[in-house]
């Protein structure tokens, strides 16, 4: 699947001139065997990726129910695992060089991602070391409240989140595709109908890649 290879709003921009400018060459194009139709559907096309694209960026700075719940509650479960962690600690002190990695891997989540991750961590560990923390008198419900914070967020959230930001981009990368496969066949028959012309060939070309390309050789 095609992915962007310049900022999105510079491709739809320059599809869009293109689009246009390919009007006045409509005969002339078609004469050399471009479905025209093609070039009727990049205004649907272009639309289609700035949605694509607005979903992406909203998956990726927005917040879900999901997070905003998870986010709600997330000053409790950091006073849940702190506890649990110093419990830990103590109850696996002949051990602790074994634990050690693992228990401050999980203290020291930082953005949202790595917390859930670290959540779960906490949650499988804890549920080996049941019988461990019942020894030292550990309080059963804490390890209640966590596990149900666990079913409430971490298994459904964890996956929430990669998924839907895979899926957003995956959608913006597969109409991004469908727009420049048109563009590109666009280009295509205009390099060969308009192929002495360079002047007027130059209408097709990026403007992008050409200031960037001009940029590099100065």
């Amino acid at each position: 699947m095609a992915t962007p290879n310049m900022p999105v709003g510079v491709y739809l921009q320059e599809a869009y001139s293109i689009y246009c400018f390919a009007q006045d060459d409509k005969e002339l194009l078609v004469s050399k065997g471009l479905d025209w139709s093609l070039v009727e559907d990049i205004p649907g096309r272009i639309e289609k990726v700035r949605d694509a694209e607005a979903q992406w960026w909203k998956s990726r700075y927005g917040e879900t129910e999901i997070e905003k719940k998870h986010d709600a509650a997330r000053k409790r479960i950091e006073e849940i695992k702190a506890e649990i962690l110093r419990d830990l600690e103590f109850a696996l002190h002949d051990r602790i060089d074994e634990y050690k990695k693992v228990i401050e891997d999980i203290r020291e989540s930082n953005d949202r991602a790595d917390f859930i991750f670290d959540m779960w961590t906490l949650y499988d560990f804890v549920s080996k070391q049941t019988d461990l923390l019942d020894s030292i008198g550990s309080d059963p419900a804490l390890r209640e409240e966590l596990t149900g914070y666990s079913q409430t967020f971490v298994r459904t959230s964890s996956t929430h989140f990669i998924q839907n930001k895979h899926a957003a981009r995956d959608r913006r990368d597969e109409a991004y595709a469908h727009l420049k496969a048109a563009i590109d066949e666009l280009r295509r028959c205009a390099k060969y109908a308009l192929w002495k012309d360079k002047k007027r060939l130059r209408g097709y070309a990026s403007e992008y890649f050409r200031k960037t390309s001009r940029g590099r050789n100065q």
